[in-house]
């Protein structure tokens, strides 16, 4: 279950911003067996620390065990400067072989997997996990974008909607039908969140100057009417001889 601190404005602007800075790092290891190339864990840590300190985001990871005892892995949680958190379920798995090779192989394979979600990190093209999966090549589905990332987006779209003077709801619709890319923002990919938010980073100070102008555009057309207004109790007003 994904815990959360009571507070988590600061975390999740901070994740935001992140996000926009980051940096996909390279996928430079090879995978033999399956003739792909995916991020090493050291790799996405490093991106992390270096894009994620700047924003007071950090993160610490757990061993777990799942309650049959036959799969492992590990534990994300995000920390944040201020001390707001997130934490999320544990990811496990079962190993090819029980060794301390087999497990060890099988948690740093969630490890990577559990980080690279959670910040949003893309760090494989393919499955590489033959070390504890035993099977043929695999492709993937697209990676799903996470909790943090869509209630990021909700925040962002309800900012669009307000300067727009619309309904959320024909905002969120309105971006997700003009980029072609799902029905509804829950279903959004992790890809796909990248091309949202790009979209509305470009938009927002679009409506942003519309707003300024016209609030300018009322504050003129209210000056003219007191100007008109006086002119008039200055007209029919005249003091007698």
């Amino acid at each position: 279950m994904l815990k959360m601190s009571e507070q988590t404005n600061e975390l999740f602007k901070a994740l935001a911003e992140f996000q926009q800075e980051v940096k996909q790092p390279k996928k430079d290891a090879d995978n033999p067996f399956f003739k792909s190339k995916y991020v090493p864990l050291e790799s996405v840590i490093d991106v992390i620390h270096t894009y994620g300190g700047k924003h007071g985001l950090a993160e610490v990871t757990f061993p777990a065990v799942s309650e049959n005892g036959l799969e492992f892995g590990v534990g994300v949680m995000i920390t944040h400067s201020s001390g707001q958190y997130i934490q999320f379920p544990a990811i496990t798995m079962k190993p090819d072989t029980a060794t301390p090779q087999g497990i060890g192989s099988a948690m740093t394979y969630a490890r990577r997997h559990a980080l690279s979600s959670a910040f949003g990190i893309a760090s494989e093209a393919d499955d590489d996990a033959n070390a504890i999966s035993g099977n043929g090549k695999k492709v993937e589905p697209p990676k799903p974008a996470t909790a943090i990332q869509i209630k990021a987006l909700t925040k962002e779209i309800e900012r669009m909607a307000e300067l727009a003077g619309i309904a959320y709801e024909k905002a969120e619709k309105g971006i997700l039908t003009h980029l072609n890319i799902a029905k509804k923002l829950k279903d959004i990919t992790n890809e796909e969140y990248g091309t949202m938010l790009g979209y509305i980073n470009k938009m927002i100070p679009v409506y942003e100057k519309k707003a300024s102008e016209k609030k300018a555009t009322e504050q003129a057309a209210h000056q003219d009417a007191q100007v008109e207004q006086v002119g008039m109790e200055m007209q029919y007003n005249i003091p007698g001889k």
